[in-house]
């Protein structure tokens, strides 16, 4: 067994790897994807062998430090894979600061991350909830060569990561990154009433949804501005790679006298850990802006925003009317109306009960039940 660096080596991390693989049967998988979506690069190498050992390894509490996590328990496959909390525990019984993002469609997603900008592979994306240390999540980071060996000793296990990387290959975190995507990278949800609609079955929609859908594209309300695209979000590979058309401030957070960065010297008007983007890039303009999640599956996704922070999408709808959350109370009290980052598009209107019925309605309809029914 020999220790190197590899992909984790940006990290500083190590990884165990066994002796080199002998050439071995891989069947490359075939995508069934609606005509809105193209199949990516990433996607044409993946086979169905490091599927399948993804999977498994997606379900397993192997991965955590403590052998009680899997990436399965802050991402529910009947909740199209987040958590219904506003914040999750890891291995430490520490809180994180953000809400578990929906992995639906992030084979289509130019960014992974609520605010992180390096963050562009899922191989690379795992790495947080498996070695991050702010906050401990998974916990790997502390038992890396022992969780390797529980995994070789797993029986199932190693049959799945035989057949997918060779008889001879030894355990190594590269190639568990490597399925984790693989897997992921079949999470694809675009079997919706919605799909059907945009794939030329004209019934799909009721009367009501497709009144949602013209008011969700209206200028008056301008949801589709940052929603847009077949992901119902700019962070889609067909669109824009500019942070600026797919991270945004919109108003969750008010900002009561000045705006003043914490790099600055001043106090930040965001609770610490959620000024976003401007934490990556230490511009106090950039602070609050995160990136626009994608509304596929939006009502069983609930709580909403990166830190969980709305409890439903009625909530969300009325927070957009008025331009802007305002928090009465607390420490972090203020009219996000008065943010001076808040996006333009981000503006107020006014919605009739039928209307907003209507909103609802368009926006349930995203909902594809058969990717709620994934099974184990």
């Amino acid at each position: 067994m020999k220790v190197t660096r590899s992909l984790l080596g940006g990290l500083g991390l190590l990884l165990i790897e066994g002796c080199s693989s002998e050439n071995h049967q891989e069947n490359l998988h075939e995508w069934d994807l609606p005509h809105y979506v193209e199949q990516t690069d990433v996607m044409s190498r993946v086979t169905d062998e490091s599927i399948a050992l993804g999977k498994a390894l997606f379900f397993s509490s192997k991965l955590s430090l403590n052998g009680r996590l899997s990436c399965a328990s802050c991402h529910d496959p009947k909740l199209a894979f987040t958590k219904n909390e506003p914040l999750h525990n890891g291995v430490s019984e520490e809180a994180g600061i953000r809400n578990a993002p929906s992995l639906a469609n992030l084979a289509f997603a130019q960014f992974l991350t609520w605010s992180n900008l390096k963050l562009r592979s899922l191989q690379h994306q795992a790495m947080v909830p498996l070695f991050g240390d702010n906050p401990i999540e998974m916990g790997a980071y502390s038992n890396m060569e022992g969780i390797i060996s529980d995994l070789a000793n797993d029986d199932e296990l190693g049959e799945l990561y035989h057949a997918a990387y060779g008889i001879q290959a030894g355990w190594n975190w590269d190639n568990i990154l490597d399925s984790l995507q693989a897997f992921q990278l079949t999470l694809v949800s675009l079997d919706s009433s919605y799909d059907r609609y945009l794939s030329g079955d004209m019934s799909a929609l009721t009367d009501l949804e497709k009144q949602g859908w013209a008011l969700f594209r209206s200028p008056r309300l301008a949801c589709s501005q940052c929603h847009g695209g077949p992901l119902l979000s700019n962070n889609w590979l067909g669109g824009s790679e500019e942070p600026e058309s797919i991270f945004f401030n919109n108003g969750l957070y008010g900002v009561p006298n000045q705006s003043m960065n914490y790099m600055d010297g001043g106090e930040a008007h965001y609770p610490a850990g959620h000024s976003g983007l401007g934490e990556f890039t230490l511009q106090s303009a950039d602070d609050g802006k995160f990136r626009v999640p994608s509304l596929r599956n939006v009502a069983v996704t609930a709580p909403y925003m990166h830190d969980g922070s709305i409890g439903t999408l009625e909530d969300v709808i009325s927070m957009y009317e008025r331009g802007g959350r305002q928090l009465t109370n607390g420490h972090w009290q203020g009219d996000g109306r008065l943010n001076p980052n808040k996006d333009s598009a981000v503006k107020g209107f006014t919605l009739t009960q039928q209307e907003r019925e209507a909103l609802l309605a368009f926006l349930n309809a995203q909902t594809d039940e058969a990717f709620l029914e994934f099974q184990e």
